[in-house]
């Protein structure tokens, strides 16, 4: 299966394995997130495995979204650090947080394509 992320300004689009054919998870992943403060709009697709997440990133950026999903008990294929980490740069000053989240972003993909 293959595996990716795609992260826009307020956009994530990730490929998660434990939604793929399991329309109870993912009414979960669904509804976990739609939880989550800033987030606007959840679709999980059960045949795909794809979940769109649209979220204000001025209230919520994509480490949160992430280490949700872990712990909605999806991602368990990505090194625990990676998401662990969300939590310790929400707290930066705006523009070194920007910079944290680029950074961030670009080891999730890195690591997302070495599973494949």
């Amino acid at each position: 299966m293959n595996t990716y992320v795609h992260v826009l300004n307020g956009r994530l689009r990730i490929k998660v394995p434990e939604v793929k054919r399991a329309p109870k998870k993912a009414s979960e992943v669904v509804q976990g997130l739609q939880e989550l403060q800033g987030v606007t709009y959840v679709r999980a697709n059960p045949t795909t495995g794809n979940v769109l997440i649209l979220f204000e990133p001025d209230i919520l950026d994509t480490q949160q979204i992430i280490q949700a999903l872990h712990e909605l008990g999806c991602l368990s294929n990505l090194h625990a650090s990676i998401w662990q980490n969300a939590s310790a740069q929400g707290a930066r000053p705006k523009l070194s947080e920007r910079l944290l989240q680029s950074v961030f972003e670009t080891a999730i993909q890195q690591v997302i394509m070495a599973l494949i």
